[in-house]
């Protein structure tokens, strides 16, 4: 056998074991996904997450993690969302809101099954890897958000600031569950009180310098769109506007997404997890 014949089937032969690891791995949640009887209704009120989020969630979007994680309510709310299809409901805002609040409460139980941590990027790959049922399916967290929500931002990018991705660095987590009669005005709400966050939009007058949080930067195609630039959508929901017409006006991202946790232990803190004071 030739040196390369030799790589060559090296390569295959890892990939063959990289392949049957995952898949052992992956069988107990597989065998439970099929033994699932999935209900098809028109609608889903997401009642025990609604709960779960009345109680442990406060104003400002901060979760109380220490008592979540020994609520009973998560696993509950989590089991019934493997039991539940969106598939027979009536609207795409309806599907759109049931993945939306699909994607953050399996944040949440991803969290709270790894706590305490300090950062979200603790968890490191986990909600790559971390498989959950979904109306039987099997998803990640990162799968949810890819090929579940993503494909609509294009068409609804003020959903993005109702999906939470557990850091501060994202908008306020909301204390009730995403409906299709109030997408819109829990959309407007969460990315004025985003975008008013003195973290997240800094004009200096000396500099004409317009900066905003590094989150906007991740949808800006989508923002673009309907808004000209993402420093125009938050310039349009501002207490005070900017000028930003003006030529000699310099629009750039701050420098540091915020990962740490949106604990209520942790308070409101910047990036380097300074407690700041509100």
């Amino acid at each position: 056998m030739s040196i390369k014949q030799g790589v060559v089937t090296l390569v295959l032969g890892c990939g063959v074991v990289l392949f049957l690891l995952t898949t052992c791995r992956d069988l107990p949640i597989l065998f439970r996904s099929w033994a699932i009887q999935v209900q098809h209704p028109a609608s889903y009120e997401f009642a025990k997450y609604d709960k779960l989020l009345h109680d442990f969630v406060d104003a400002d979007g901060l979760v109380d993690y220490s008592s979540l994680k020994k609520s009973g309510l998560l696993n509950l709310a989590v089991d019934e969302l493997a039991t539940i299809s969106p598939d027979k409901f009536p609207t795409r805002e309806a599907r759109l809101c049931y993945w939306i609040n699909a994607y953050n409460l399996l944040i949440l139980k991803t969290i709270c099954d790894n706590y305490p941590v300090t950062s979200i990027r603790l968890l490191g790959n986990k909600p790559s890897l971390t498989k959950y049922i979904v109306a039987s399916d099997i998803y990640s967290v990162k799968d949810v958000l890819e090929t579940r929500l993503a494909g609509n931002f294009g068409d609804e990018p003020l959903a993005t600031f109702v999906v939470n991705g557990g850091a501060q660095g994202y908008p306020p987590l909301i204390n009730h569950v995403i409906e299709p009669t109030h997408l819109k005005a829990d959309e407007q709400a969460n990315l004025y009180k985003f975008a008013n966050d003195p973290r997240n939009s800094k004009y200096d007058d000396v500099t004409n310098r317009f900066s905003i949080a590094p989150y906007f930067q991740f949808y800006s195609d989508e923002y673009s769109v309907s808004f000209d630039s993402p420093h125009a959508l938050v310039n349009s929901c501002m207490k005070k506007h900017i000028n930003t017409g003006s030529v000699s006006m310099i629009c750039d991202y701050l420098p540091h997404f915020n990962w740490m946790l949106n604990d209520k232990a942790l308070g409101i803190v910047d990036p380097e997890g300074q407690k700041l004071k509100r």
